[in-house]
């Protein structure tokens, strides 16, 4: 009984940017998630605002939705993604998304599908960006539970960063579970804990939370001080993609100095992370290297 007619997205570029990304729904993200000292304190004022609006839904959708069960818009969404027809799809995503916003209960149901495969694993990307769109507390919260509790598939050890590592109303406790993780080397597999690092990255650069960026380059900056002494590690590639993730001009100075490592393809990293630095500050040493000698350094700057 659920109307797919409404235009939930509102404009036809959002219906065009979703269908395009629905085709493709878990890619290479550039992107991170947060952490660093464990904080417990009560949310502030603009925190609390900005949970609230992580939770808003159009009256229209919220209309929609009234005395439907979790059952009923699951059922409408599997159905929609299994019909072919992207509007179809993209509609009922952004139906579940608003039911998860409501009932934030009910995002523990996907975790529970995932690792069950109630969902075949080829199309359990959808579920993840589900999440990432609902993108309040409760769905983080969601998608940590896959990375720290046993039992959930490797996929889901991958997909859970990506999604964590754009959402802009990501917390502090969010922030501090993902930096736990990364530290205490919780996640088993090695490329699923770079994907943690890397989430740390864009978290610092994505999250509208301050503390949250605040947080999350803390951790980088510890990880970079942890690996001044040995500069070639190939673990600084990942470190490097995070701190490109990152933005963040502060980490200019550290930069360059794995620049001078003598892994080639950390520094190679190190030039692709300059290049994610806003063009003000990152362009002087930019020209230093086309300016270099070094070959590698100078096709790394101009392939990136």
């Amino acid at each position: 009984n659920i109307n797919p007619k409404l235009d939930f997205w509102g404009t036809e570029s959002n219906l065009a940017l979703l269908t395009e990304r629905l085709k493709n729904p878990f890619k290479a993200y550039k992107k991170s998630v947060p952490g660093t000292t464990d904080i417990e304190r009560k949310k502030n004022p603009a925190e609390i605002a900005l949970e609230q609006k992580a939770r808003k839904v159009k009256p229209e959708i919220e209309q929609a939705l009234v005395n439907k069960t979790f059952d009923n818009v699951f059922g409408y969404f599997k159905s929609a993604y299994y019909s072919g027809k992207n509007d179809e799809k993209i509609r009922a995503l952004n139906l579940l998304v608003s039911y998860l916003k409501l009932n934030p209960g009910d995002c523990y149901k996907i975790p529970e599908m995932i690792r069950s495969n109630n969902f075949p694993d080829g199309d359990q990307p959808v579920l993840f960006m589900a999440l990432e769109e609902t993108g309040h507390e409760e769905a983080q919260s969601a998608l940590l539970l896959m990375l720290e509790t046993p039992g959930y598939p490797y996929s889901a050890h991958l997909r859970s960063p990506a999604a964590l590592a754009t959402m802009k109303y990501t917390t502090d406790a969010s922030a501090v579970r993902l930096i736990n993780l990364h530290r205490n080397n919780l996640v088993p597999e090695e490329d699923a804990q770079n994907s943690v690092l890397l989430a740390i990255g864009g978290c610092a650069k994505y999250a509208i939370n301050t503390n949250v960026r605040d947080i999350s380059s803390a951790y980088l900056k510890e990880k970079i001080n942890a690996n001044s002494m040995d500069k070639a590690n190939p673990s600084n590639i990942a470190l490097l993609q995070a701190i490109g993730n990152s933005g963040n001009p502060d980490f200019i100075k550290d930069i360059k100095g794995f620049l001078q490592s003598g892994n080639v393809l950390v520094k190679e990293s190190a030039v692709k992370a300059l290049v994610n630095i806003p063009e003000e500050t990152a362009d002087p040493l930019l020209k230093e290297i086309i300016n270099s000698n070094d070959v590698e350094l100078i096709r790394s700057s101009v392939q990136v």
